[in-house]
């Protein structure tokens, strides 16, 4: 289904409509739950998209989970880093491959849920150029670092 907002011309640039990007670092654990909850999300939106994950020099089995996926689901591209170039690197190496057309950023720890990404996307096809997701309470952090 096409993006209504989306110009023409941008429609002819984009295949994709959206783009999650997650850096991964030491995520064996998570990875199975991260890809079974993006997909869900990503699917349910209707939008042709791409999951880019970033390996980002994990020393755990994370490469060879994110891998094995990408023989099943050939919408997870999967970029490798050298080394732990650290999280900023590994968003930055997401951006550049990205083809979509919206592009989300999303922790590979789920702390922020997938599925606030519809109403993301719901925001930038009204127009925004930008869309932040803020968390309004953390329960982890004492009175005095939420100070």
């Amino acid at each position: 289904m096409p993006n209504p907002s989306l110009t023409s011309h941008q429609k002819a640039t984009y295949s994709v409509e959206l783009s999650i990007i997650t850096p991964v670092y030491n995520s064996e654990e998570s990875i199975p739950y991260l890809l079974r909850e993006l997909v869900s999300v990503c699917d349910s939106t209707g939008k042709i998209y791409e999951l880019v994950l970033v390996n980002d020099g994990s020393t755990d089995r994370s490469a060879e989970l994110l891998a094995a996926a990408s023989e099943i689901n050939h919408n997870l591209k999967i970029i490798t880093l050298s080394r732990n170039f650290g999280y900023q690197s590994a968003v930055s190496a997401g951006l550049d491959f990205a083809q979509g057309g919206m592009i989300v950023i999303m922790d590979d720890d789920l702390q922020y849920p997938a599925s606030m990404i519809p109403v993301f996307i719901e925001y930038a096809e009204k127009g925004y150029d930008l869309v932040l997701g803020e968390r309004l309470a953390n329960k982890q952090n004492s009175w005095l670092r939420e100070f």
